[in-house]
């Protein structure tokens, strides 16, 4: 297989894992914001352990699940070394899905949970910048600005809201920027210029 072949296969398996991500963030935050006994964003990060309802237990698994496939899209933009915005950008989606995944399985301290989440956000925005800077480099200007567009209005609601006020919007938003990049993955705008 030859080389471009090889990049562009690998390209395709980033666009389904932050496709898949994406559509599965987005659906358990729907889902959960219906419940009437669990309020988002009130102690929402809760571990299996603690779960009591299925509201707590849908989204404790739908966040593992999303940061088992977020770590992957990092692993895979990582294996792509083809500049180091965009193994930077791999690692730091690492860490957020790693993070995620700990937080839904291992952490039971609320206070513990909390920097955490806040690594974690960190984290995804960070990764979101560099990825961003890598589209308007080679010229992908279009999922560039709407990705712009998403991190002006997490830094707005950073900015009036602070930081413990901005998870869900902000999760909404890494959601549909996730299927962004999953669909330019897969209609042939690749991450990376062959």
């Amino acid at each position: 297989m030859s080389s471009s072949r090889q990049v562009e296969c690998r390209d395709k398996l980033t666009g389904i894992l932050a496709l898949i991500a994406g559509v599965i963030l987005f659906a358990i935050m729907l889902y959960c914001g219906t419940g009437t006994y669990w309020v988002l964003g009130n102690e929402s990060f809760i571990p299996y352990m603690n779960s009591n309802t299925v509201y707590e237990h849908v989204f404790s698994a739908g966040i593992t699940i999303s940061g088992v496939l977020i770590a992957l899209y990092g692993t895979d933009l990582l294996l792509l070394r083809r500049n180091g915005v965009l193994s930077a950008s791999g690692i730091f989606f690492i860490i957020t899905g790693i993070t995620a995944m700990y937080l839904t399985t291992i952490v039971t301290s609320w206070d513990f949970h909390g920097d955490l989440m806040i690594v974690m956000a960190l984290s995804a925005l960070i990764s979101v910048i560099l990825l961003t800077a890598n589209d308007w480099m080679d010229g992908r200007f279009f999922t560039g600005g709407v990705s712009m567009v998403l991190i002006f209005a997490v830094f707005a609601l950073l900015a009036t809201n602070g930081i413990f006020e901005i998870y869900i919007p902000a999760m909404y938003g890494f959601s549909a920027w996730l299927v962004l990049q999953g669909v330019k993955c897969l209609s042939g705008k690749p991450t990376i210029n062959k």
